[in-house]
């Protein structure tokens, strides 16, 4: 059984100020509690003077610093969401390999603290946590054809077995235990080379990460549970609040982005500041 729960994601100076306009270390700093420890990982060069005015802001998080020649695999947009960080946060933090880590994007409200019967279904069961990306219809196939692919479609059926037949996550946040991250970002830096010479837009490290989950048989949560819907709400696609109104989200009157069959307050309102 894991002891610990990390939150957290990395960000480069340059995305600092958007991230703060979402409120989302405002939001983190808030949210340490008993087995749960916010974290953030600085990408890049930062000044001693920038760093210590940040960790005296946000006295809750804890920063660390990775130099970008350290990312494996990397993306043009540097976000580390293949799990690049987790040698960095291992060592930094001392963590298990049963310790449970949720890995999010930035552009991210979090609008309350994890109750303790979630803590407890993370860190009991293990399981990868990912939510839905555009609706629970949406193949790897629908997706590849929006990714700019440079190959046709039957090399790519050839080279990822399948994915026609399997749902795209959205991977702004995703959750797994230490050991399960490993999993992932080992093939991971085998296959991405390829799928970044297939796909010209940077989504397709969410496309490779929802084509590992699925072919290494990951244990996961149920996308359509109430415990995942309640958890990451995100509004990127145009028809956003459509789909939120199916998988029954809405703002409330007070602003929060509300989970109705649960009666709470979406954990990760996700790209939704001005829904």
């Amino acid at each position: 059984m894991a002891n610990r729960i990390l939150i957290g994601s990395g960000v480069t100076q340059n995305y600092w100020e958007k991230a703060q306009s979402f409120k989302y270390f405002d939001t983190l700093n808030g949210i340490k509690q008993g087995r749960v420890q916010p974290f953030t990982i600085l990408l890049g060069e930062w000044s001693t003077e920038k760093m210590a005015s940040i960790a005296d802001q946000f006295k809750n998080i804890r920063f660390i610093q990775m130099f970008e020649e350290a990312v494996v695999a990397p993306n043009p947009n540097k976000c580390l969401q293949h799990g690049a960080f987790i040698p960095t946060l291992q060592e930094s933090m001392g963590l298990d390999e049963t310790d449970y880590v949720i890995f999010t994007d930035s552009d991210i409200t979090v609008q309350r603290a994890l109750r303790a019967d979630e803590e407890e279904e993370f860190l009991s069961k293990g399981r990868v946590f990912v939510a839905t990306n555009w609706n629970d219809a949406e193949s790897l196939l629908d997706e590849a054809a929006a990714l700019q692919p440079t190959v046709p479609p039957a090399l790519i059926g050839n080279a990822f077995p399948n994915h026609n037949r399997m749902q795209c996550f959205n991977t702004g946040v995703l959750g797994a235990t230490v050991a399960d991250w490993k999993r992932l970002l080992k093939p991971y830096k085998m296959y991405y080379p390829f799928v970044a010479q297939t796909f010209g837009h940077y989504a397709r490290q969410q496309w490779l990460l929802s084509w590992l989950i699925h072919s290494l048989k990951m244990d996961r949560f149920d996308t359509q549970s109430n415990f995942v819907r309640s958890i990451h709400a995100h509004g990127h696609e145009p028809q956003a609040a459509e789909r939120l109104a199916a998988q029954g989200v809405s703002k409330d009157s007070s602003g929060l982005w509300v989970h109705g069959p649960t009666g709470q307050p979406v954990l990760f309102a996700h790209n939704l500041l001005s829904g």
